[in-house]
């Protein structure tokens, strides 16, 4: 880490979001290799943006996850409890999910989250300290309950319709209800998982703020630890959703299946 006055040279372009109210750094700076493979400065000013872009994006997709489940809402109690409402709410609960998927939960765990985690670390830390964090997050999204995650993924994208095709028939209401259930389950896992990167991310910001030109010297552990910490809310987010699934009634390693109102299996 280093200190000058003037623009330190090929600094990496991270330009500070407007409106943002940065702590004083001092002008400090460090070296870091930039997306292209190249030894590059970073300033500490620079860093921080990084970090407080990244939680202005957690904030955004925070807040969408959080008007769909409002409206997920809204759609389960304004309904009948008939096969026809169960099939809308069960729709709709799979293409937020799917967005989650597509979108939120590739932007909060891709690019963006390891670039800054890189450049934190060689701001702070010798190269290579620290936990992999590409591997670590590989490694949380491969465990058991991660699969029962994506198997739950999958079979909401068929239910749906297997309740319209009950709509004309006497449905199960019962199955018609978990159904709903499984519904609010997945949106509602979705964004606490936004909810729970995005308090973790801010952490981070905190400390930014609360030591100032000291950040790295004092903090960079401490930096470190957050990101560290990332693997951890997925593993929280699969194992919500299998207690959540237990809890239902579809236990863990017995996931929905088969036709509607016969493979909804205790």
């Amino acid at each position: 880490m280093g200190t000058r006055t003037d623009a330190p040279p090929r600094s990496v372009s991270h330009p500070v979001p407007d409106g943002i109210r940065r702590p004083d750094f001092g002008g400090k700076w460090g070296v870091t290799v930039d997306p292209a493979g190249r030894v590059a400065i970073l300033t500490m000013d620079e860093l921080y943006a990084m970090w407080v872009g990244f939680l202005r994006l957690l904030t955004e997709l925070a807040a969408a996850a959080a008007a769909d489940g409002e409206l997920l809402d809204g759609l389960r109690s304004d309904g009948d409890g008939s096969a026809a409402r169960g099939s809308i709410v069960a729709s709709c609960a799979s293409r937020m999910h799917q967005r989650f998927l597509d979108s939120y939960h590739e932007r909060v765990l891709g690019a963006d989250l390891l670039a800054m985690a890189a450049c934190t670390r060689d701001l702070s830390h010798p190269a290579g300290s620290g936990v992999d964090l590409r591997a670590a997050i590989a490694e949380a999204t491969a465990t058991s309950e991660a699969r029962v995650t994506a198997a739950f993924s999958d079979r909401m994208r068929t239910v749906h319709r297997e309740i319209g095709d009950a709509a004309g028939a006497a449905a199960d209401a019962s199955a018609v209800a978990r159904v709903g259930a499984w519904s609010a389950l997945l949106v509602r896992t979705d964004r606490a998982f936004l909810d729970h990167a995005l308090a973790t991310i801010r952490e981070g910001v905190l400390i930014f703020e609360e030591l100032g030109a000291a950040t790295m010297a004092d903090g960079g552990r401490r930096l470190c630890a957050v990101l560290d910490r990332m693997p951890s809310v997925i593993r929280t987010y699969h194992r919500s959703v299998v207690v959540g699934l237990d809890a239902i009634g579809s236990r863990h390693g017995d996931l929905p299946g088969g036709s509607f109102g016969h493979g909804l299996r205790r």
